[in-house]
């Protein structure tokens, strides 16, 4: 229909009817900047009023204004009857714009209007969302957010190990965010729904409109200058769908300093049919992933279309976008593929992204910079938040921590797949659809544990005898809390401890203790690697415990190995001492601190290993090397060998490592060498495992075995964590033959890993110095 003249100075078009909505546009050339605001008439009756204030391309292109003078005004469904009506569209101030009698039909997918009357809120915008390990990327997200209009912040973290949960507390302090931890172990099936239900229901009373998105999406109002303001243009509307703007790599294989909006700004030419979704509190009935079930009337587009399911009519982007930042470079989409996906179980097939998923979403068609309107604010906003929680609970420093990283994917076969290299990280295995089933079986186990809260347990009127094996009433005492599950394996032989077990429940003499007990350790911590895993983090409970004023003595053999007696007086040399001796059982209360299930180690036990590493650090009055390579020439009656253990370490110091051996050293100094180390490597064993000590970002290379114990210590530690199998494919491990096996690293294999751990390494450095120095935001920060 041609431009028409409506006033003196009122110019416009009537585009009729289509999907229950007048439409067309209106513009004020006397006043271009403002508005008209409009009243539709059916019948001489008030159907609807609004303002001509929706941008349209046209428009733009016809120098008419700024292209925000379309208008869309929703018919109500009592008209919809298909009989003939008298529609008029008038001015506020009564001026007619046009006059005609019309049928009103329209198809089955027609949305009513709502008349909405907003109650009183504290919050006009806020946003709920799910995040699983994004602290490179917190700061920007909620910055920019913040610029752009949100209020308010309802995020559930997801069992993130990389820092996002001492980042979100720390917001949470400030006042930014409400911090909801939602570990999977509680929510197996769906945790992104089930967040999302529950967020709902929180914010039911606080907001007036929920943004559900990811941390990877940003809401970016195109032609308004905020996301409230956009809201306020849809007041008849209950749900409001934005398409994404699928953003690609830009050409990035690795990981640069630089903000998200900076470094990503190539995207798909048009925008995507699937949405993401802003609804009124009170309006929703269901909350789902894309398009939300309503109490009344259906989710429409930015031009007020009804969707179809979770699909917009058109990937339109005339009035705001998602900007869904979904690859980001190669090396970020390695890592966030193999943390899963939030909306499914772990045993879902569809669990784990596939590289397919890259191909298909890396766009980089045409530039796109429409976010750039909030580029100041949020690069102001990262940096104030860099400065002060950097000076909180240390979150930047943990916050750039590596997470799950894919090198060469094990291939499906036996147990123990290879040869060859393989990397990962946090999570146990880093996730692959190739590795075989009992590697995936011990995966998920651990990914569903919980970590329970640290418990003493008492065990009153029992007896302890030898290897502190404990029982009361006449039985072996054993407690899952207390215990690793392999213990009650070996109480039920009867071999191992057969002597102990004997005299525990049989025992001719005895002794009666005065006062409770602390025992700390079982029948399997002569074995060093057990010791450190099992029984060390029990010694910092119970010094944590003498803190409190709260004291009782340490049982401990008179004969037991060194480093029992080592680490009682590095650790806890306030402890009173109550040695036992063999062939006697002793009588009283025992006092029993609990086990981490799966050295998941509780974060308590973490703070206070990671404590005492980093005092130690600091009082040893040596040097030591940032990358080590364990040597076990020490050990040449072990049940294993590296055959080619000379070549190996030749190549190691080739790549600048040093050749340590950690057992020469006094506790406190092993201490300090690992908490100063970035990189360490070595067979699998307990040599690996005092990285319990090492700071999180350390990069952990273990020859031999992919063991669920290093990855489990990585994921409670923060660390990167990588694996390099036999030559021939199997591990070499001890079935108790008595019978020294060997086994070969292939050189060329073990150079590969050595240059992979340490990219992995100048990765962790480049981001934590990105993050402390802020060098790609040079704000000042007043």
């Amino acid at each position: 229909m041609p431009v028409e003249v409506y006033g003196a100075a009122l110019a416009g078009e009537y585009g009729g009817v289509r999907d229950g909505y007048l439409t067309g546009w209106v513009w004020n050339a006397a006043r271009p900047s403002e508005f008209v605001g409009l009243r539709l008439l059916i019948d001489g009756e008030v159907a609807a009023e609004g303002r001509a204030n929706i941008w349209r391309r046209r428009l733009a292109e016809l120098k008419i204004g700024d292209g925000r003078h379309g208008y869309s005004l929703g018919i109500p469904r009592r008209f919809v009857d298909a009989e003939s009506h008298r529609v008029e569209l008038v001015t506020l101030d009564g001026i007619s714009i046009a006059r005609q009698t019309l049928t009103l039909a329209v198809g089955e997918d027609y949305v009513a209007p709502v008349r909405i009357v907003e109650r009183p809120k504290k919050y006009y915008l806020a946003i709920l969302a799910i995040a699983k390990n994004e602290a490179p990327y917190l700061h920007e997200w909620v910055a920019y957010h913040r610029a752009a209009g949100v209020e308010h912040f309802l995020i559930f973290d997801n069992d993130s190990d990389d820092g996002t949960t001492e980042m979100l507390g720390r917001l949470a302090d400030l006042g930014w965010v409400e911090h909801v931890p939602w570990p999977r172990a509680a929510h197996p099936e769906s945790p992104q729904k089930e967040a999302y239900a529950e967020g709902v229901a929180r914010l039911r009373e606080q907001a007036e409109w929920i943004a559900v998105v990811d941390l990877d999406e940003f809401i970016v109002p195109l032609h308004h200058p905020d996301i409230p303001a956009m809201l306020r243009e849809y007041p008849d509307v209950t749900a409001l769908g934005l398409c994404w703007r699928l953003f690609g790599s830009s050409g990035l294989k690795q990981w640069t300093p630089g903000l998200v909006m900076e470094r990503f700004r190539k995207c798909r030419a048009t925008g995507a049919k699937l949405v993401k979704s802003i609804v009124r509190a009170d309006y929703i009935q269901e909350a789902r992933i894309h398009a939300h079930a309503m109490k009344e009337r259906a989710t429409v587009d930015e031009l007020r279309r009804p969707l179809h399911g979770p699909y917009a009519q058109a990937g339109t982007v005339a009035v705001a976008q998602i900007n869904h930042y979904f690859t980001k470079s190669r090396e970020e989409w390695e890592r966030k593929k193999l943390r899963g996906k939030a909306d499914r179980a772990l045993d879902d097939k569809d669990f784990i992204r596939m590289d397919e998923e890259y191909a298909q979403h890396d766009f980089n068609e045409v530039e796109d910079d429409a976010i750039f309107k909030f580029y100041e604010a949020t690069r102001r906003g990262v940096a104030w938040l860099r400065a002060n929680i950097s000076n909180g609970r240390g979150a930047v420093d943990a916050g750039f921590r590596l997470e799950p990283f894919g090198g060469q994917a094990l291939r499906a076969g036996s147990v123990h797949p290879g040869p060859g290299a393989v990397l990962g990280a946090g999570r146990l295995m880093a996730f692959s659809r190739d590795y075989p089933a009992p590697v995936m079986a011990a995966a998920k186990h651990l990914a569903k544990l919980a970590i329970p809260p640290v418990r003493l347990v008492e065990v009153q009127d029992a007896w302890v005898a030898g290897m502190m094996v404990v029982a009361q009433g006449g039985t072996l005492f054993f407690d899952p809390a207390v215990y690793p599950g392999y213990l009650k394996k070996i109480y039920e032989d009867g071999i191992w401890l057969k002597r102990d077990i004997e005299t525990v429940l049989h025992g001719i003499h005895e002794i009666t203790l005065s006062e409770p007990c602390f025992v700390f350790y079982h029948g399997n911590c002569n074995n060093f690697g057990h010791f450190l895993t099992e029984a060390v983090p029990k010694l910092f409970t119970i010094k944590e415990l003498y803190a409190q004023g709260w004291r009782a003595p340490l049982l401990l053999e008179r004969h037991r190995a060194g480093f029992f007696m080592g680490y009682v007086k590095a650790i806890l040399p306030e402890a009173e001492i109550v040695f036992i001796e063999p062939g006697i059982r002793y009588r009283g209360d025992f006092l029993l601190p609990s086990i981490d299930p799966g050295y998941k180690y509780h974060p308590e036990r973490v703070r206070q290993m990671q404590n005492y590493a980093e005092a130690q650090a600091g009082r040893v009055d040596k040097q030591f090397p940032r990358e080590i390579f364990i040597s076990r020439g020490a050990f040449p009656k072990s049940y294993r060998r590296m055959a080619n253990s000379p070549e190996i370490e030749e190549i190691a110091c080739g790549h600048g490592l040093a050749i340590v051996r950690p057992e020469a050293l006094p506790i406190p100094e092993q201490a300090a060498l690992y908490r100063n180390a970035e990189i360490i490597v070595g067979e699998y064993g307990s040599g690996l495992h005092n990285a319990i000590y090492s700071r999180p970002g350390t990069a952990v290379l273990a020859l031999n075995w992919i063991n669920g114990v290093q990855q489990a210590i990585a994921d409670s530690f923060g660390h990167a964590v990588g694996f390099v199998l036999p030559e021939d494919g199997g591990p070499v491990l001890n079935h108790g033959e008595g019978v020294q096996k060997t086994f070969n690293i292939a050189p060329e294999e073990f150079s590969a890993a050595l240059a992979e751990i340490f990219r992995m390494r100048d990765f962790v450095a480049g981001a934590r110095r990105a993050a402390a120095d802020c060098q790609d935001d040079p704000i000042k920060v007043t």
